[in-house]
């Protein structure tokens, strides 16, 4: 995008007839990356010579080339990031110009200006690959649970450049029980998946200990007091069980789903407090149990999936209520990858999505 508004704009400033940007690569060869029109061999070998001067002496470069039995004028303009030059802009002209002092001032900040932009923007993208490839380390597999329980996930990434900290987790919480979380830590980045790491062990520590939902979310609340990343983060938890009501907590996360074998999509009411991390007094700490019976569902979700910009969040969780209902008879995984299709067709989510679908067998 930035390349592109380069070239369109810069063409247009100046007239130009043909506009291409070129790159060093990590090898030190001069790359075309993108041109505003097609260019013969003639133009396109002009090009690629005026940008390679414009790189080596770092400054604006003037040079004339044939078209079509006429000279035409090449500028390269050197794409300058402190004392380094990384490419260089290229316009064209298919007759004699003459370029005034502004113009090529304009020009030289205009390489600048550009230069500044695209580093920024790798430095974006390598952040977000880092903190993608350490998010789903952090989301293995799914581990192996009781013959009386189903659990599939999904999860993808927002499409801008940073993604967020959005989780899920299923724990053995003993005696034949699975403890159940999504999460959504602050933030985006490497900051978030961090927290989110952070986030998960501590749930991991405090199921280990007691995993009632209140207590579990009680002592995870204390830890995430502790720092500023962890600090606002929300939290589903649903304990489930094989012989008594499955238990379901929330601290300031949207409503898990409960899918009855013989009704209707209903998201769960009661047993919220407030974001993590703001040590709410014991009262705040309240659990709610539902009947979970064989054929009943529960989808356990972060915000993304539900959330489009200038909507209502009750017009998002109807939606879901709507496509959980048309997927609820679905093997597990290809349930979640239906909702997380259905949820986003014709969408740029800028908000990473979490999915936990559990099935009592």
């Amino acid at each position: 995008k930035i390349v592109h508004a380069v070239l369109a704009y810069g063409s247009s400033g100046i007239s130009a007839d043909g506009a291409a940007l070129f790159l060093v690569d990590d090898d030190g060869e001069l790359t075309v990356q993108e041109s505003t029109v097609p260019p013969d061999a003639v133009t396109e070998k002009a090009q690629m010579a005026v940008a390679g001067q414009a790189v080596d002496k770092g400054s604006v470069v003037e040079t004339e080339f044939g078209v079509g039995g006429s000279l035409g004028v090449a500028l390269g303009v050197p794409l300058r990031i402190m004392n380094r030059v990384t490419g260089a802009l290229v316009f064209t002209f298919d007759e004699q110009r003459e370029f005034t002092p502004e113009e090529l001032s304009m020009l030289v900040t205009l390489g600048s200006r550009c230069a500044g932009a695209l580093e920024r923007a790798s430095l974006y993208e390598r952040d977000r690959d880092i903190a993608l490839t350490f998010q789903r380390r952090l989301m293995p597999a799914l581990p192996s649970v009781p013959e009386w329980i189903e659990v599939a996930a999904g999860y993808r990434p927002a499409t801008g450049l940073a993604i967020g900290g959005d989780w899920y987790q299923v724990l053995d919480a003993g005696g034949g029980r699975v403890a159940a979380v999504v999460g959504d830590a602050v933030g985006h980045g490497l900051v978030a998946a961090a927290a989110m790491g952070q986030l998960r062990a501590s749930i991991a520590t405090a199921v280990a200990n007691d995993a009632e939902p209140d207590r579990a979310i009680a002592a995870v609340d204390l830890f995430a007091m502790q720092g500023a990343d962890t600090l606002g983060a929300s939290v589903a938890y649903v304990l489930f069980s094989p012989d008594a009501p499955a238990r379901y907590a929330s601290a300031g996360h949207v409503p898990v789903v409960r899918v009855p074998a013989i009704g209707a999509a209903e998201p769960l009411e009661g047993g919220r407090r407030p974001l993590l991390g703001f040590h709410m007094p014991d009262e705040h700490n309240v659990t709610v149990d539902f009947p979970f019976e064989p054929g009943d569902l529960a989808v356990m979700f972060t915000d993304g999936l539900v959330e489009r910009r200038g909507e209502p969040i009750d017009v998002g969780l109807r939606r879901l209520l709507h496509a959980v209902e048309k997927a609820r008879d679905m093997p597990l995984q290809e349930m979640c990858a239906s909702l997380l299709d259905g949820l986003t067709e014709g969408q740029d989510p800028d908000d990473d999505i979490a999915l936990l679908v559990i099935r009592r067998s």
